[in-house]
This record gives C-alpha cells, sequence and structure tokens, in this order.
C-alpha cells in the first residue's frame, strides 16, 4: 500500500530488501523467555549454534529434491498449480506501481473502501447492540476471508466439538485447555507430516534409481 501511495512507478521497488518483519512477535518471545527463566544468552547460543546446521541441511535437501525430478512437475503437484497461482498474484500486485491500468489498483477505489468500513462498523454496532461478543465479529471476518472447504469445514466442526461436548464436560476450564490442546494438535501434525514426507522421499528415491 505504502508503494502505491507513493506514485512510484516502477517495478524494481518491489524487489528492494525493505524490512517487513513483525518485531513485535519478537519481543514477545523474548517475554515468554523471561517469565520461563531462560536467559537471553541461551537463545543467542542456540541459534548460533542452529544456523550452520539449517544452512547444510538446507542444501543437501534442495539438492536431493530437485535429483528426484524436475521442479515444477508432474512429480510435485503442488508446484504444478501453486507455482503458477502465486506467479499470476505477484503480477497482480506488482502492476499496481507501473503507471498503467491495474486490476489491483481499480480494486482499491475509495468507495469499495468506504463501504467495507462502512459495513463493518454497522455489523460490530448491531453485534454489540445484542451484546454479542467481539469474538464473534472477528469470527465472521476470519469465516469471510477462509472461504477454501479444506479450511473452513474442519474449523466450523471443531468449534461446534468444543462447544457443545468440551464445554460441557469440563466448564470454563475448557477455555484454558484449548491453547495446550491446539498445541499438541500442531505438534503431533508436523511430526506426522515429516514422517510422511520422509517416506515419500524415500519412495521417490529409490524408484528413480537405475539399478
Amino acid at each position: 500500500m505504502a508503494f502505491i501511495i507513493s506514485a512510484y512507478q516502477a517495478v524494481k521497488i518491489r524487489f528492494l530488501p525493505i524490512p517487513k518483519s513483525n518485531y513485535g512477535l519478537q519481543v514477545v518471545n523474548y517475554k515468554q523467555a523471561e517469565l520461563l527463566g531462560c536467559k537471553f544468552t541461551s537463545i543467542w547460543k542456540s541459534q548460533v549454534f542452529l544456523f550452520p546446521i539449517i544452512i547444510v541441511s538446507t542444501l543437501l535437501f534442495s539438492s536431493f529434491i530437485w535429483g528426484l525430478a524436475e521442479i515444477p512437475s508432474a512429480v510435485y503437484p503442488f508446484t504444478m498449480e501453486i507455482w503458477d497461482l502465486n506467479a499470476k498474484n505477484a503480477c497482480l500486485l506488482y502492476s499496481a506501481t507501473l503507471g498503467e491500468y491495474s486490476q489491483f489498483s481499480e480494486a482499491l477505489g475509495i468507495g469499495r473502501f468506504l463501504a467495507g468500513f462502512g459495513s463493518a462498523a454497522v455489523l460490530m454496532s448491531v453485534l454489540g447492540w445484542f451484546g454479542a461478543p467481539t469474538m464473534f465479529f472477528f469470527g465472521c471476518v476470519r469465516g469471510l476471508g477462509q472461504t477454501a472447504p479444506h479450511s473452513v469445514v474442519p474449523n466450523f466442526i471443531g468449534a461446534l466439538i468444543g462447544k457443545l461436548y468440551f464445554e460441557k464436560k469440563y466448564g470454563r476450564e475448557w477455555r484454558k485447555m484449548i491453547p495446550i490442546v491446539s498445541s499438541g494438535f500442531f505438534v503431533g501434525s508436523g511430526l506426522i507430516s515429516m514422517f510422511a514426507v520422509g517416506l515419500v522421499f524415500l519412495a521417490k528415491s529409490v524408484s528413480t534409481m537405475t539399478y
């Protein structure tokens, strides 16, 4: 948005090393470490120790994955679909600073902005008048941006199970248990995903050997 407002007309600005990191998240991580009694020097030592391991592992696995088949190719169906989509989205975004017609710039009209802002303000006011919790409003906003079935349907089913079963079983303590359950779920999903990726790599590497 800042690039468009600046009226700069070129694509080169899109590739400048402009920092976009969320440093607030790093502050939160340091605060968590302080509350848990972890020294900052311990965090720095672990990062220094992990950095060369990450670099070497990245090079090894990148070479291994590329050696299995060309990327993109039918062996990697994700790249066949998503890389093309990402390229089109990037072109749509980068065209906003060319100084010519751009669908992205056209979509950022002041009328659409005011319509969206006004609709959100009216919706939040109505929900507040009915006494609905604030998180209900944010849930509606998130639902509008998450239209993929594989994302919306499991979230909705999980919310129903938590509301109709676990909240009745554990009462108000269920609210405190949600972060722990979520953490365990994501850790388990990560382990299963890495195990599945390892099996796929093993099968692909064996099938491509000439002997």
